[in-house]
């Protein structure tokens, strides 16, 4: 009696295996050694993610080359879907942490917050685990799906509305240090957006589709099964491997980890941020030890809330004797 196998499939998954420890030890790289500096939380979790899915993709090449009537066969299996639930719950819940700003505009959750991406991790980990055990209960995850992409979505759109807000202020008062970092976050959550659409889109069609229209029309043989399982790897690997560069550890300027927003804070205005040279008759030998008076520019708003408490920088370091010396 022969060996039932599937060497093609197991062939494949052996090289998304590859493909994410090689991914996976970048990252390592990257986060604790390259770019230690400008590492998040954020960054850090992620790792968790790239861990599992190496794993799953590793199990699953040895479950296909595996004998299906082995014992090593059903060992592999099982860990395969360990690893494969386990991943799924990272990987939502990384999405949710993204879409609510975190490692983007702020590095701490308030405790409501906190409660949800617990929340998520138990729905998601239930959801992938009834549909593992039993199949037909295909209509919880996908109640899971679109539960998540909707609250992915609101999050997401919420932080960028709230960013552009606060980017018009900065132009309005003149912020000019500060206005391309905002404008790279904007940049990064509108990416991300994209992103999660096709991520989600691509789920929905597979389940939809590709697994419940086919099962109840016709029955899939084979390698019906296995060319869903490359579409559907591939697609994941494309979205995540892209979601996860995108916000990878990185040096994004001085200003980029200002946060210009919080919890539902109201718009307010800004302090401004202006400019002055120093007189070119004072010689640069002299310039640390002169007394500068630094006005408001007469095209500044008169009404502005901050006028009369702006402050000049760097302060000079003039002794008071000569001040009192040199004053008229």
């Amino acid at each position: 009696m022969g060996c039932e196998n599937n060497p093609t499939i197991s062939f494949y998954f052996s090289g998304l295996a590859v493909v994410w420890l090689s991914f996976t030890i970048w990252w390592i790289f990257n986060t604790w050694y390259r770019n230690k500096r400008f590492t998040k939380p954020l960054q850090r979790i992620m790792l968790l993610l790239l861990i599992f899915k190496t794993l799953c993709n590793f199990f699953f090449s040895l479950y296909y080359i595996s004998c299906e009537d082995s014992a090593e066969s059903s060992y592999f299996a099982l860990a395969g879907i360990s690893a494969y639930t386990l991943y799924n719950t990272f990987i939502f819940v990384i999405l949710i942490l993204i879409s609510k700003g975190f490692g983007i505009t702020r590095d701490v959750l308030d405790r409501q917050e906190v409660t949800l991406i617990a929340m998520t991790m138990g729905a998601v980990y239930l959801a992938f685990s009834a549909y593992v055990i039993n199949p037909e209960l295909v209509i919880v995850l996908i109640a899971m799906f679109a539960t998540l992409f909707y609250l992915t979505i609101k999050y997401s759109y919420s932080n960028i509305k709230t960013l552009q807000t606060k980017l018009g202020y900065l132009i309005s008062e003149n912020i000019v240090q500060i206005i391309p970092a905002v404008r790279q976050k904007i940049s990064m959550l509108k990416a991300f957006v994209v992103l999660v659409y096709f991520y989600f889109a691509q789920n929905i069609f597979t389940i939809l589709f590709l697994i419940m229209g086919v099962q109840i029309f016709m029955s899939p043989d084979r390698s019906y099964r296995n060319g869903i399982d490359i579409f559907t790897e591939t697609c994941d690997s494309i979205s995540l491997l892209w979601i996860m560069y995108l916000f990878r550890s990185k040096d994004r300027g001085v200003y980029f980890n200002i946060s210009v927003i919080g919890n539902e804070a109201p718009a307010q205005a800004l302090p401004p941020f202006l400019k002055a040279g120093i007189p070119k008759g004072i010689d640069e030998e002299d310039r640390d030890n002169v007394s500068l008076v630094v006005f408001c520019p007469q095209e500044f708003d008169k009404n502005h809330p901050y006028r009369r408490l702006m402050i000049a920088t760097p302060i000079p370091r003039a002794p008071i004797e000569r001040f009192e010396e040199e004053r008229p």
